[in-house]
């Protein structure tokens, strides 16, 4: 079952994101609280939350099967 993770982007833009895409997730010029995603396509989104946080909601949602 796809599951996608609903936010906004530090510019106040709905995101949702697939977290079975995520290439990388970093702490964004060495802030706790931004965090840097990059998608296996390029693309790159900055998300207001902390990135150890943000890595394990990925996590949870890329190894979800439903049951």
């Amino acid at each position: 079952m796809l599951q996608f993770y609903k936010t906004k982007d530090d510019s106040g833009i709905d995101i949702a994101i697939n977290p079975n895409s995520v290439a990388q997730i970093e702490a964004y010029l060495g802030r706790n609280d931004l965090s840097l995603v990059v998608m296996n396509n390029g693309r790159k989104y900055r998300i207001n939350q902390n990135c150890f946080l943000l890595s394990e909601k990925f996590e949870k949602l890329a190894n979800y099967t439903g049951y």
